[in-house]
């Protein structure tokens, strides 16, 4: 069920281009094949600093030393879900502290685009049967990044992205796949293609009305009658 999905989309040219891929799977290779020894080593303490460089407010202190060190510490994390929740609460809050917003949320795009690209080679070289448990997470987070920068069309195709893979793991008829409905329906509004966010919130009020959930079905109405208009 998962193969077909994930396939695709590892191979959208959209979402990873040729640079991104290789440094993906450049870093998956020392990740394997780094010097594990000396990294486990002397990476805890440099995580430590940071961390006690961040109690004590010193922010361009704690991003240096991470830059200073990233390699290693994303050889010492291992694998791609701690690495990308390293960067998602340790170096976001960082360079949202360190930098002006624009320069810290181009940052951390990039940041994301490699976690992604990371994650989806993982998924694609085991044929679909490894899905790091952040994957969707992970498309979310990449999509209100791009939604901060005003990428309006990126944001929607990566939520559409997770919005399918909530399908594919959860089910058509599930409370959690009509949550996501609503959520991208509101994005399909918010850039004034009303027919496609109607059709989408109609579709989440079906399975909402399934599950006899009437606060939610409630909700979906209020919308679509204030869209309409």
């Amino acid at each position: 069920m998962h193969k077909r999905f994930l396939s695709y989309s590892f191979a959208e040219k959209k979402v990873m281009n040729t640079k991104i891929l290789l440094s993906a799977f450049i870093i998956l290779l020392s990740l394997s094949c780094g010097n594990r020894e000396k990294v486990n080593q002397r990476i805890p303490s440099v995580i430590d600093s940071i961390m006690a460089f961040i109690d004590e407010e010193k922010y361009v202190d704690a991003l240096e030393l991470y830059n200073l060190n990233k390699g290693d510490i994303m050889i010492y994390l291992e694998t791609t879900t701690n690495n990308y929740e390293f960067h998602r609460d340790i170096v976001k809050p960082l360079l949202y502290k360190t930098m002006k917003t624009e320069d810290a949320r181009d940052e951390y795009i990039n940041i994301l685009e490699l976690d992604l690209a990371m994650t989806e080679l993982v998924i694609s070289l085991s044929d679909g049967n490894n899905i790091p448990i952040h994957y969707e997470d992970l498309l979310g987070e990449f999509s209100i990044a791009h939604l901060f920068q005003n990428n309006l069309n990126k944001a929607i195709e990566l939520r559409n992205k997770q919005v399918e893979f909530i399908k594919e793991q959860g089910g058509a008829n599930s409370k959690y796949y009509a949550v996501s409905l609503q959520f991208l329906s509101g994005m399909y509004y918010d850039i004034e293609k009303t027919e496609e966010a109607i059709g989408l919130m109609q579709k989440a009020k079906q399975i909402f009305e399934q599950h006899k959930d009437t606060e939610s079905v409630n909700y979906c109405n209020k919308k679509l009658n204030e869209w309409k208009k």
